[in-house]
C-alpha cells in the first residue's frame, strides 16, 4: 500500500488506462480457447501412447 501511495506521488508517474470490457471479454475468450486447446492435445497424445491392438 506504502509503495502505491510513494509511487502516486512521483511528479513524472504516467497512468495506463484500464482494459474496456470488450478487451476483458476477448481476453477472456482467447484464455479458454488456449485451454481447450492445451486439452484438446493431452487427449490427443494420450490416445497416441495407447498399445497398437
Amino acid at each position: 500500500m506504502r509503495a502505491i501511495w510513494t509511487a502516486v506521488q512521483q511528479p513524472g508517474m504516467r497512468t495506463v488506462a484500464g482494459k474496456t470490457e470488450n478487451q476483458r471479454a476477448l481476453l477472456g475468450l482467447h484464455r479458454m480457447r488456449s485451454q481447450l486447446l492445451k486439452f484438446c492435445t493431452a487427449q490427443l497424445n494420450q490416445l497416441r501412447g495407447l498399445p497398437d491392438e
